[in-house]
């Protein structure tokens, strides 16, 4: 069964930034799916992946983003 995982990310302001954050978190090992939310400023990615390189991805994207929960 896949996992969910929220994550809380800053630095995310537009459309652009969505296209972005898809570019770098889809094609990471374990990744099923991630979506955006830009009114709550929040990535919910699911898959059995690694939360370390969800996070190392987005840094490396330029956002801030920590863990807000596991589903």
């Amino acid at each position: 069964m896949p996992g969910v995982t929220v994550y809380k990310v800053g630095g995310a302001g537009c459309g652009a930034c969505i296209l972005k954050i898809q570019n770098v978190i889809k094609p990471l090992a374990g990744v099923d799916d991630a979506k955006f939310d830009l009114k709550h400023n929040t990535l919910t990615v699911t898959g059995q992946h690694n939360q370390n390189d969800v996070v190392a991805a987005m840094e490396s994207g330029k956002f801030t983003v920590s863990l807000l929960r596991t589903m």
